[in-house]
């Protein structure tokens, strides 16, 4: 489970030391990751989410590299996929590792029925979904925020004690996400010093997703286009992915996520 409340799961309020790592630098895929971001580091695990999974194949390879979640978008999309491709999906995905369903402006009936059918035990919403309709389930929720500047993070605030997290990613107009467009990182490292818990997603992947942790010290990362090759995901692009996060955790200290709510 996401375990993302904002107060009592990641340690905000509670820790704000960037902790020691003389001695810890480490390479992988090229990258020293044993450096740390300087703005006060959080306490635990990245949540490693790897979305727009279509195949069965490219399920057990994000399971085999470690992600905490996979993500299955049912929005128009090229990777928009049906109940029934997620339903056989899910069957390769154990227990411990989340099951994100991505939906755009859908009724909450059809939301609840799709979650129920596939097992998905967290929801995630890309439209102009208002607070009230992403507390209006029973599930872990995150609201996807598509970064303009400082209205950004007044549209995070209409959110506080509706939703589980925020997910942070490119504004591209005509689109509700999958750009393959990283954003200026900076508006997601003032979301995380305001106490917001955050997933960096836009443009992410094995050569660049060290330089968002750096920056914004976040409490997951998404990616999904990055991990592609002519549309498709390649199996050592997502092991690369999730090894490159986890070992900068490890060099930060970060613990296991203990279990939260709505923050």
């Amino acid at each position: 489970m996401l375990g993302l409340n904002w107060q009592s799961s990641w340690g905000f309020n509670q820790v704000n030391e960037k902790p020691s790592t003389a001695g810890t630098e480490k390479r992988v895929a090229g990258w020293v990751v044993g450096e740390g971001t300087g703005i006060g580091m959080g306490i635990w695990r990245v949540w490693v989410k790897v979305c727009g999974l279509t195949r069965m194949e490219e399920v057990e390879a994000a399971v085999r590299a470690g992600a905490d979640a996979v993500g299955f978008v049912f929005a128009p999309s090229r990777r928009q996929v049906t109940p029934e491709q997620v339903r056989n999906l899910t069957r390769a995905v154990p227990d411990g590792v989340d099951r994100v369903g991505v939906f755009v402006d859908e009724r909450v009936e059809r939301v609840q029925a799709v979650a129920e059918y596939c097992r998905l035990n967290v929801l995630q919403f890309h439209g102009s979904e208002p607070p009230e309709y992403c507390s209006s389930f029973d599930g872990e929720v995150i609201k996807a925020i598509r970064v303009l500047g400082t209205e950004s993070l007044r549209e995070m605030e209409r959110y506080r004690g509706a939703v589980d997290c925020y997910l942070l990613d490119t504004y591209v107009e005509g689109q509700h996400g999958g750009s393959g467009k990283t954003f200026e990182w900076s508006w997601a490292r003032k979301a995380v010093e305001a106490g917001y818990p955050v997933i960096v997603a836009g443009g992410l992947g094995p050569d660049n997703v060290i330089l968002a942790l750096r920056e914004v010290n976040p409490q997951g990362v998404d990616a999904s286009s990055g991990l592609e090759t002519g549309g498709k995901k390649e199996s050592e692009k997502i092991t690369t992915f999730v090894q490159v996060v986890r070992a900068w955790e490890a060099a930060q200290g970060r613990r296991p996520r203990v279990q939260g709510g709505k923050g």
